[in-house]
């Protein structure tokens, strides 16, 4: 299903339910109301909310365990630590990211807002809904585990999505949270940083190892597989490639990870000459009248020979030409016997071959070698790969035909990794509705109680979160202009 049909329905369904829900509640429909208060349910236009009291009782009886509490206090003890340095290092970020908008493209910023269908494809929206859940989840029951372990209560959990994207949270008693000791209360209101922090370490050596871990069903470093490709792609179809497909060599150029692949895209641009044999050229020519073209290039083919590409003969030492300065062949046909390549600035071929370069406005010539499979000619834009095709480092062995399933959690990975240590770094910076907000506040208290009152702590406190806050919107503001604008 197409993802903007999809979310259209989606669209649909939340005004039908939206609409069905203001109807029960106008009747005082006692069932409907009974129903929504047994389960905690709550209906907004384009939102759900749940809360649930269930899972006080497993957290109180974990938080309780002997062995556990102990492990609980040194657990978050490191994760106040840990977050109180974070906290100058996402400042900095932060600021440093404000910066480069100014001074720089914003492609490579630090800290970038991400938005499904703007700067993020629409097509992964599933992995960033699931990331939100599962960085969120543990945020909260980082929170909710550290207040279990300081007796503060737990009022309840629940989670929000608003369309598709789901936020989980935990609500505390706050008058428990205000009067038991500082430090206790900033471990607290660590806890969930802390827990993001971690999550994304874990998930990082996950990604780094998943090559060895996936050994078992798939080889690596020996070609690329092609798992995704456009609709509108050229190189999809009969006698092309086809999803599955496992690449190992563009033209001359091997194919081991999807690094080299994109490395070996980009050298047919240097590299676009191949070296022929001259009986092979003489055999192969249909060379007729030359016309020169406004590009500046030289077309020696009839129109009606679709598959044939006029190329120019680079002589190697400026000596006698042996063979016209252009020549018309069968483009497949002399593709399939040349297995060496040059350009014109390095026309070097080996001994009884010379050097020719087609004349392409743009376009190029490739030869493509896929496993068990005859080689693929294909005259395109080396685009056409990079924009159409996605392509895996993941090669099955045996089971899986496709590297699908590899993707899948390599892209998980990914995203949880990059996520959660964005959620951390966001969430320790002093802003308003964010855990920073109340560790600024507590870090005050335990520094400036003594020579200021609590009035004034709380407008300092309140000035520094209005200026990060505002700092942060004009930072996601000036990177999301080019994309929206």
């Amino acid at each position: 299903m197409d993802i903007k049909l999809g979310l259209m329905i989606v669209g649909v369904a939340y005004c039908m339910v939206y609409f069905f829900d203001s109807f029960f509640k106008s009747c005082a429909h006692y069932p409907y109301i009974k129903f929504l208060e047994g389960t905690g349910l709550k209906i907004g236009l384009f939102n759900l909310q749940w809360t649930t009291t269930a899972f006080n009782r497993s957290l109180l009886r974990f938080g309780n365990i002997r062995s556990n509490t102990k492990f609980l206090k040194v657990w978050f003890s490191i994760g106040l630590i840990a977050s109180l340095i974070l906290l100058p290092i996402a400042i900095l970020l932060l600021i440093y990211s404000l910066v480069q908008n100014f001074v720089s493209s914003n492609e490579n910023n630090l800290i970038t807002p991400v938005i499904p269908g703007i700067n993020l494809p629409a097509s992964e929206i599933l992995f960033y809904s699931a990331t939100l859940i599962i960085c969120s989840v543990l945020h909260e029951l980082g929170h909710a585990l550290a207040a279990v372990k300081e007796d503060v209560q737990v009022l309840n959990i629940g989670v929000t999505v608003f369309y598709i994207l789901p936020v989980a949270y935990v609500n505390l008693n706050s008058e428990n949270l205000k009067s038991i000791d500082p430090w206790k209360r900033l471990k607290i209101l660590t806890a969930g940083i802390w827990h993001n922090l971690l999550l994304s370490f874990v998930c990082y050596l996950a990604y780094l190892s998943l090559p060895a871990i996936l050994s078992i069903a798939f080889n690596t470093g020996k070609g690329v597989a092609i798992y995704e490709a456009s609709k509108m792609s050229p190189l999809i179809g009969l006698k092309g490639l086809e999803i599955g497909d496992m690449i190992t060599k563009i033209n001359d150029c091997e194919v081991k990870t999807e690094n080299t692949w994109v490395d070996c895209l980009h050298s047919v641009n240097k590299m676009n000459g191949m070296c022929f044999d001259p009986d092979a050229v003489r055999e192969l020519d249909e060379t007729s009248i030359l016309r020169h073209l406004s590009s500046g290039l030289v077309e020696c083919c009839e129109e009606t020979k679709k598959g044939n590409v006029c190329f120019e003969f680079v002589d190697k030492d400026g000596s006698i030409l042996e063979l016209p300065s252009h020549v018309c062949l069968p483009a497949k046909t002399i593709m399939s016997k040349s297995e060496y390549y040059c350009s014109k600035i390095d026309h070097k071929c080996p001994k009884g071959s010379h050097c020719f370069i087609p004349q392409l406005n743009g376009s190029h010539l490739f030869k493509i070698r896929a496993l068990n499979k005859p080689n693929i000619f294909y005259m395109g834009l080396t685009d056409d790969f990079l924009r159409t095709l996605r392509v895996s480092p993941y090669i099955p062995k045996f089971y899986f035909k496709t590297p699908v399933f590899a993707e899948t959690i390599r892209k998980m990975l990914e995203y949880i990794t990059i996520i959660s240590l964005g959620l951390a770094i966001i969430n320790v910076v002093p802003c308003f509705y964010m855990d920073g907000q109340h560790i600024i506040s507590t870090l005050l208290y335990l520094s400036l109680s003594k020579s200021m009152n609590g009035d004034r702590l709380l407008l300092l406190s309140s000035m520094i979160c209005l200026i990060f806050t505002a700092l942060l919107i004009v930072h996601c503001v000036l990177t999301m202009w080019p994309f929206i604008f």
